[in-house]
């Protein structure tokens, strides 16, 4: 969550690249008419256009959260990265991920049929089912928002990790539980919570239009898709949580100055 313009959209970018250079499946949602993911982002993963698609997205992927459920507690593992781990490359699970940005746009009530209002209503115990697993599966959901307090409560109670770009004193304390975004000043600097953990870090850019052309070029000659985003600034520091390889992010005291 972040006030428009705070690098949201930039975040999550940073972190679907990441995800797919791991080889994981990447749902992007696109319903509300931003074209945050345009056509070339099916070559990475799935772009979804419609409350049809993304309601049976939804069912196939809670049927598949409970047949790994079942793996895990049949094999006694704790989480899908303990099962990974015993597993050879073929016989591992992948990473799922549903991607939406601008969350409360995209399931707007006030501007659909009321046919529509059942479905998204559907849409969202659905996501609330799918992110109360008591397991980790590798079945993820990040959502991005401008205003937490427009977002069904349920489903934010229910996320384990929250990202708050800079914001005001309300939603602050909403996302974090205290006002302390409200004093974030720079582009793609985020605060990120963790049970009762806050850590401060930026997500840095990277050239998405040039990355884009590059996997065109490949499609077009037939090759191997490589992933690997060409960052102008080399980072090496793992960011906990997270669900990229560390590359996009670096942690820093919030002592420092932003540039």
């Amino acid at each position: 969550v972040g006030e428009m313009g705070v690098g949201k959209t930039l975040l999550t970018k940073n972190i679907i690249w990441q995800l797919v250079n791991q080889e994981s499946d990447v749902y992007m949602i696109e319903l509300s008419g931003h074209d945050e993911f345009d056509s070339r982002y099916s070559m990475m993963g799935q772009v979804i256009n419609d409350l049809n698609s993304l309601e049976n997205l939804l069912k196939e992927l809670l049927d598949e959260q409970e047949r790994r459920t079942l793996i895990l507690e049949e094999d006694e593992f704790k989480s899908f990265g303990a099962f990974n781990e015993n597993r050879f490359d073929s016989k591992k699970l992948k990473r799922k991920v549903v991607v939406i940005d601008n969350y409360y746009n995209l399931l707007e009530k006030a501007n659909i049929s009321s046919i529509e209002q059942i479905q998204v209503e559907i849409i969202e115990k659905s996501l609330i089912k799918l992110i109360s697993s008591t397991k980790d599966t590798g079945i993820n959901l990040i959502i991005t928002d401008n205003e937490i307090s427009k977002l069904n409560t349920e489903l934010i109670n229910k996320i384990k990790v929250k990202i708050c770009g800079r914001h005001n004193e309300r939603n602050s304390k909403l996302m974090l539980g205290d006002d302390r975004a409200r004093k974030l000043d720079c582009i793609a600097s985020f605060l990120m919570k963790i049970n009762n953990e806050i850590e401060f870090f930026e997500a840095y850019r990277f050239n998405e239009e040039k990355q884009l052309k590059i996997l065109e070029s490949i499609k077009v000659e037939g090759k191997e898709p490589i992933f690997k985003i060409d960052f102008e600034t080399d980072i090496n520091t793992i960011l906990p949580g997270t669900l990229g390889d560390g590359k996009n992010f670096v942690l820093k005291d919030r002592s420092e100055d932003c540039v």
